[in-house]
């Protein structure tokens, strides 16, 4: 079974030499493949586009990503639209925080802005060896957007070896469909052959859990198994100065990138460790 973390900030995070040696622990604890948020709020990320104008030094440095994850042997998800942000009231980029402009058809200045976000895109995921797109991130409700962003990504020459992921487009044949689990409960009903699952969130929080949820995933035969690790990568739940949680989550605009130290002797080691034996 492949096992998989959602690095939300990997190719958003502005310190490259910081993400080629994450990229290079997750690697080395057993990981087979990342996946990552292009459009995501974080005071040390950057964003794709700012008003109508792209970030070049954005597109270099996810370049830089997927040589490096080829280098590493490491598989990497890209997630283009972040829907949950703009649900909870963060524009982002995007022109207003209206979670519709990621469910329906785009139109207008819209609809150029994006097609010219996944032009850029398609050929930087055309070149990983081990790749998957997913248009809409939490896209329960954007078939319409997603399903408009994959013909223009096959439009501007997406490469057919590439995984498509989604939860909200069905019966397409190219899809890969990717439940989220919150329990083992969920994995039992959820779990199957060949089926992706994702622990969606800050589930579990510790390493026994995580190996519990793994161990279950790959029991029912399952192919992939994703984690958040908690919330702890990302920033989303704090560590102290080893690099152990304290019980608190931190809001968007304060969190921090854990340093190499704190991912390598805390919560995240262990986790990463607990998950790549499972």
């Amino acid at each position: 079974m492949l096992r998989g973390i959602m690095d939300s900030t990997r190719i958003a995070d502005t310190d490259l030499a910081y993400s080629k040696e994450v990229l290079r622990g997750l690697r080395d604890g057993g990981m087979n493949f990342i996946s990552t948020v292009l459009t995501i709020t974080r005071p040390f990320c950057q964003y794709p586009w700012q008003g109508t104008q792209f970030n070049e030094s954005f597109f270099d440095r996810f370049a830089a990503i997927v040589e490096w994850c080829n280098h590493l042997g490491l598989g990497l998800q890209v997630d283009l639209f972040n829907e949950p942000s703009l649900r909870h009231g963060n524009p982002l980029c995007y022109q207003s925080a209206d979670p519709n402009l990621v469910r329906r058809v785009p139109t207008g200045s819209w609809a150029a802005l994006c097609r010219e976000y996944i032009r850029r895109v398609v050929p930087l995921v055309n070149r990983l060896n081990f790749g998957a797109v997913l248009f809409v991130l939490e896209g329960s409700g954007s078939a319409a957007f997603e399903k408009w962003s994959y013909d223009t990504a096959l439009e501007l020459g997406l490469s057919d070896k590439l995984i498509i992921v989604s939860n909200s487009v069905k019966g397409h044949p190219v899809v890969v469909h990717s439940p989220h689990v919150h329990s083992l409960v969920d994995i039992k009903r959820h779990g199957k052959q060949g089926a992706y699952l994702s622990d969606d969130g800050t589930y579990p929080h510790n390493e026994k859990k995580l190996n519990q949820f793994v161990s279950a995933a790959k029991g029912k035969g399952c192919a992939a198994f994703e984690s958040l690790l908690g919330g702890f990568l990302s920033g989303e739940s704090q560590l102290d100065s080893s690099g152990n949680p304290t019980g608190r989550r931190v809001e968007y605009n304060r969190r921090v990138r854990p340093t190499l130290s704190q991912c390598k002797n805390g919560i995240i080691g262990r986790m990463v460790m607990a998950f790549g034996k499972a």
